[in-house]
């Protein structure tokens, strides 16, 4: 690992590369006031590539540029057809991921070029070029089973809108003093023009946890530290009107005994804390994300509001030149929740309910204030759990693909272990472009 300084000032870096006539890929929609909108399901289908193949790809990032979606993870299974048998699985591990498309069969993107067998911790973010910036980590294969494999090299490459990578992996700095990168709780990555944002927490040697915000800009990975100890999650983010923020989950140090609280800092010639917006104490804090909206940008989490055996719930807050008071917006068990920008410049949520039939996908818009079921996605097994969705936002449709695993009963027709696909649509009375 190498050693690497911080950043001296990532907020003039981060604003040198943000043009005023720069939009972001998340245009506003006007739904009108003639009526709510609704999430209508359109067709389900098994994860098949375009040659015939079926595919199960770990959901560790599933991302829209608009048009496709990039989903891609470790493990991958490859299942070839076979006249007698009915699917054999390929034995090679040359999958990294797959980019779809409503209505489309599946392209398979290949495994970078020089990356090893060993990936985990894939995490992506569309580029407003149409193509990915994908980060992940190389680990040690004889340790992937440990709770914390040894990671070897921390990775990061460009994925074209066709499929093809754009060059080797870059190799992303590690201070010295990192012992552990806490890669499992990572943080989506935030595009900002030409650059990228991107956090994790590590475990740092003979001291207490730590944030660490990576910045690729110019063609360079760069590393910076926040302030605070017993750091357990960094999701940076930028906007003209916020500035370079970052939603940090740390114990308040001010009090006792207290844990996973949620704050918001800011970068003003270093980074300073702007608020505590959860206490952790009181309500544990888990998994914030960002999201792009019409408004600007939004933060959703979740939170155990009766403590970590308590009722889950779902919050989130509009950033405008400063953070709005926090509305919870969803109440119920769940699993998986994923928030992030949607078709309509609202952002949306991804829920499960657990029922006695099997999983039902709750899907779930925050909109001028107001909370907004658009709808709910059964799962017709117990065998199949939603994980994540990715956006489309075509001018002729308002789609949503939601993903997850799905085992098949025994002599059934379809691969042991496949990703489903379950395509719907947002529609919305009056809606206007």
């Amino acid at each position: 690992m190498s050693a690497n300084r911080p950043v001296p000032n990532l907020l003039a870096l981060v604003a040198l590369v943000v043009c005023a006539g720069c939009r972001t890929a998340h245009g506003a929609v006007n739904a009108g006031g003639e009526g709510r909108c609704r999430l209508r399901e359109v067709e389900r289908r098994v994860l098949i590539a375009n040659d015939g193949r079926a595919l199960y790809v770990e959901p560790q990032t599933f991302t829209s540029n608009g048009r496709e979606a990039l989903l891609a993870g470790a493990p991958s299974l490859v299942w070839r057809p076979d006249p007698d048998s009915g699917w054999v699985m390929e034995k090679s591990n040359s999958v990294f991921g797959v980019i779809v498309a409503p209505g489309k069969p599946a392209r398979i993107v290949p495994r970078p070029a020089g990356s090893s067998d060993a990936i985990d911790g894939v995490q992506g973010v569309a580029n407003r070029d149409g193509s990915w910036t994908v980060i992940w980590l190389e680990v040690d294969s004889a340790s992937r089973e440990e709770t914390f494999p040894r990671v070897l090299r921390l990775r990061a490459a460009r994925l074209l809108g066709d499929g093809r990578w754009a060059g080797p992996p870059e190799e992303l700095p590690v201070p010295e003093d990192v012992e552990r990168l806490n890669y499992r709780t990572a943080s989506v990555p935030f595009a900002v023009g030409d650059s990228v944002l991107w956090g994790l927490s590590a475990s740092i040697r003979e001291r207490p946890q730590r944030g660490l915000l990576y910045v690729r800009h110019a063609g360079q990975w760069r590393v910076d530290r926040l302030p605070g100890p017993h750091v357990l999650y960094v999701a940076p983010a930028w906007s003209a009107r916020s500035g370079l923020v970052a939603a940090v989950i740390r114990p308040d140090t001010t009090l006792l005994d207290d844990g996973n609280s949620l704050f918001l800092y800011g970068h003003r010639n270093g980074w300073r804390v702007l608020q505590r917006i959860v206490l952790g104490k009181e309500a544990p804090a888990y998994t914030p994300q960002w999201a792009v909206t019409s408004h600007g940008l939004a933060l959703g989490w979740k939170q155990y509001t009766g403590g970590i055996l308590g009722h889950p719930a779902i919050s989130a807050a509009l950033l405008g030149d400063s953070v709005s008071a926090t509305r919870p917006s969803i109440s119920q068990v769940y699993l998986v929740p994923t928030f992030k920008s949607g078709p309509l410049g609202a952002p949306i949520w991804l829920t499960q309910d657990v029922r006695d039939s099997g999983m039902v996908a709750r899907v779930t818009m925050v909109r001028d204030g107001h909370v907004d079921t658009l709808g709910t996605v059964r799962s017709r097994s117990a065998r199949f759990t939603f994980t994540r969705f990715a956006a489309f936002h075509d001018a002729a449709d308002r789609n949503l693909i939601l993903t997850g695993p799905e085992a098949s009963p025994s002599g059934d027709s379809l691969p042991p272990f496949f990703s489903r696909l379950v395509e719907a649509r947002i529609e919305c009375p009056g809606a206007t472009h």
